[in-house]
């Protein structure tokens, strides 16, 4: 099995997370004051809306299983933000905030998640000014 998580994160300084949702037009699914970090090198206000699923992996061969494939979380959150980029790029860019999107996933095995981004996501990216990034975990105890 495999879990992906795939969050659409904003973070900087006082940050206000009800202009924040007003913004991006979804709740997020958590916030956090850089006060609550226990690590002072990740330590900004941060609003963070993010997916979550556990996905099998099919056998090596086996093609009745679609390989899990981050895109399919990016490509919702993409559909989610698509009309409110410009909006959102908009209310970052002079607050000096950071629009990331993280994928996250952990495995059982080395079998990671597919992890190709087609060119219209790269684009949406640059659109919002966002960057990415990869969080790969595996179990190393089954190995």
């Amino acid at each position: 099995m495999v879990k992906i998580t795939t969050s659409f994160v904003i973070v900087g300084e006082k940050l206000s997370f009800a202009e924040m949702t007003d913004t991006v037009g979804l709740a997020p699914s958590k916030t956090r004051r850089k006060e609550e970090y226990h690590v002072p090198q990740f330590a900004r206000d941060t609003w963070d809306y993010c997916l979550s699923s556990v996905y099998p992996v099919p056998e090596w061969g086996d093609t009745g299983i679609p390989y899990p494939d981050a895109m399919t979380q990016l490509g919702e959150i993409q559909s989610l933000l698509e009309d409110r980029a410009d909006a959102i790029r908009e209310y970052c860019a002079p607050r000096n905030l950071e629009i990331v999107f993280v994928v996250a996933s952990s495995s059982e095995d080395d079998r990671q998640p597919l992890m190709d981004l087609p060119a219209d996501f790269i684009t949406f990216m640059a659109r919002l000014g966002a960057r990415i990034s990869f969080d790969l975990y595996v179990d190393v105890t089954t190995l």
